[in-house]
């Protein structure tokens, strides 16, 4: 519904579709909210961001580091040791400190239509500073992962270009743990 909306949004107000749509990614609830009202349009690109964490071993992202498994019910990408079980994770973001993703966006990554990245703990952090200061909004952590990508991809484009961020919450939720991250960096 949300991405359905978005899409009539944009296409009202750009007169055309945006080129990349991006949004983060853990269950899938948040990422499929914009993408379904997309998965047509070819010419749009989707981009999910996964929780890089801390690196190699200390994160959640699995279809970056996972394997095909089982996960409460769901086959899709997971977490997990060469025997099967399900490994330790690791994200600043509380909803994608999880070592799955939502069946949905497995099956898209295997059909590569949407393309799948990460972005650090820091990074992430640094993306919820960038909204604040910009734009006076505090996202919350999980779509901080997708600003700090869209902060690094943006660059890169021609400024005729669409880019839609999906925003899922707010990060006044947050700040004690980034508070709590910021004064371990320093």
């Amino acid at each position: 519904m949300i991405g359905r909306e978005a899409r009539k949004q944009i296409r009202q107000r750009e007169r055309r579709l945006p080129d990349y749509l991006i949004a983060c990614v853990g269950g899938g609830s948040n990422a499929m909210g914009l993408f379904t009202a997309f998965l047509a349009d070819s010419e749009v690109r989707m981009i999910g961001v996964e929780a890089g964490g801390l690196g190699e071993g200390k994160n959640a992202a699995s279809i970056a580091g996972g394997h095909v498994g089982v996960l409460h019910g769901s086959k899709s990408y997971v977490l997990q040791d060469e025997t099967g079980q399900i490994r330790d994770t690791h994200s600043l973001a509380p909803g994608l400190d999880y070592p799955g993703v939502g069946p949905e966006l497995s099956y898209l990554h295997d059909q590569r239509r949407v393309e799948y990245v990460t972005v650090s703990d820091h990074q992430a952090v640094e993306g919820m500073k960038l909204l604040a200061e910009t734009e006076g909004i505090i996202p919350a952590l999980e779509s901080a992962h997708a600003v700090a990508y869209a902060a690094l991809l943006v660059p890169r484009l021609r400024s005729d270009q669409v880019v839609l961020i999906n925003l899922s919450g707010r990060g006044d939720k947050d700040l004690q743990g980034v508070a709590r991250f910021l004064g371990e960096l320093h």
